[in-house]
């Protein structure tokens, strides 16, 4: 994630859609997500579902505030509010379809 906000006056790849890097935003927080709620799940640590999504979502705002802060030095570049509200639309839906998916999976399996 750092390594995009580190090139120095990044343009987005389209002028006629001027909300794509607030899609790129959501995207890379969805996917980070996924795939960050997926290592916890996996090493098996953290047993408590509250504590994983707390987890997810602690570490996501801490990293949005430290990607988004990281831009204040990097020529050309700015930290954006809205950016921010992107980052934290993908963390929170992902976060909400991981935990209905977790919780479908054990009613399937409490009814076998």
């Amino acid at each position: 994630m750092l390594t995009v906000s580190s090139i120095p006056h990044l343009q987005t790849i389209s002028t006629h859609f001027t909300w794509v890097d607030k899609i790129a935003h959501f995207a890379e927080y969805s996917i980070w997500t996924l795939f960050f709620l997926l290592m916890l799940k996996q090493e098996k640590k953290i047993s408590n579902q509250k504590n994983l999504l707390l987890i997810v979502v602690s570490f996501g705002i801490l990293l949005m505030i430290i990607d988004e802060g990281h831009q204040l030095f990097i020529p050309g570049r700015s930290a954006d509010f809205l950016d921010m509200v992107a980052d934290f639309s993908g963390l929170i839906l992902m976060t909400f379809i991981f935990q209905r998916i977790q919780k479908n999976r054990l009613n399937l399996r409490s009814k076998r």
